[in-house]
């Protein structure tokens, strides 16, 4: 199928998938940093103490979702936007979370670039009450696009693909295989090392001795190379599987790297 068929055929779910990554930005690492600054100054807070608070809330996300990933076993998947992705599509997979994923890159482009620039004209306070009246506003259009359930709602509790050694592997399987915890590391790497660019953004713009704003009006090149990587490994997905890429995929990582070094 041409892509823009698919997009043309699938742009209801593809819609959902992007606006809800969209809308999860404003809960993210890279936005909620770009108040580090007047947080800190307003608390009086040092940067570890900032770290300190904000990895406690990162760590109880975190054992919350223990819990709650385990719900999208048993019921929909939607509001949830991967996984949503992941069950609605299957030969096509990774062009369909390609596709979702870059409601993620359209909100580290814009939002910390459009957020500074307002920090100069209106209190900072008053642009997180922005923030959660924009997410509010996207709970209307979603509402009206989830009444479109691509699984049927009689297939909704059933299992539709298999993972290694074409089985379907519960929690503690994934967790006793050793196949696991050697990912461990190569699946958190990535993530951590680009939390804590996006956390320290202020403190690394001081460093670099240049303005906030100049530092976030780079990430919409950011944004550009991240669209075309995700279009790329998202065809590369449906063309070869995971299996063969995995061992590749942080090169570009390790790319990244060599060149901040």
């Amino acid at each position: 199928m041409k892509l823009t068929e698919f997009l043309r055929e699938n742009a209801p779910y593809h819609t959902t998938g992007v606006l809800l990554t969209f809308l999860s930005s404003f809960g993210q690492t890279f936005f909620i940093s770009i108040f580090a600054g007047h947080i800190m100054g307003t608390f009086e807070l040092s940067h570890g103490e900032w770290g300190l608070i904000y990895g406690v809330g990162t760590f109880t996300s975190a054992a919350i979702m223990v819990w709650a990933g385990g719900l999208t076993d048993r019921f929909r998947v939607r509001h949830i936007a991967i996984v949503a992705m992941s069950r609605w599509f299957i030969a096509t997979r990774g062009r369909a979370l390609a596709i979702a994923t870059t409601g993620f890159a359209v909100g580290e482009a814009l939002l910390p670039l459009i957020f500074v620039a307002l920090m100069v004209l209106i209190d900072w306070r008053i642009l997180w009450l922005v923030a959660a009246v924009i997410s509010l506003l996207g709970i209307l259009p979603l509402l009206r696009l989830l009444r479109l359930e691509r699984t049927p709602a009689n297939l909704a509790q059933t299992n539709q693909s298999v993972g290694m050694n074409a089985a379907h592997w519960t929690r503690n399987q994934a967790i006793g295989h050793f196949l696991f915890w050697f990912m461990i590391p190569a699946l958190l790497g990535p993530s951590a090392f680009s939390t804590a660019f996006f956390f320290h953004q202020v403190h690394f713009a001081d460093l670099k001795d240049i303005a906030h704003v100049e530092l976030v009006a780079m990430y919409p090149f950011f944004t550009l190379i991240s669209i075309g990587a995700m279009i790329a490994s998202g065809w590369a997905l449906d063309r070869f599987g995971p299996p063969p890429l995995i061992p590749y995929f942080q090169i570009p990582m390790i790319a990244a790297f060599i060149v901040f070094a």
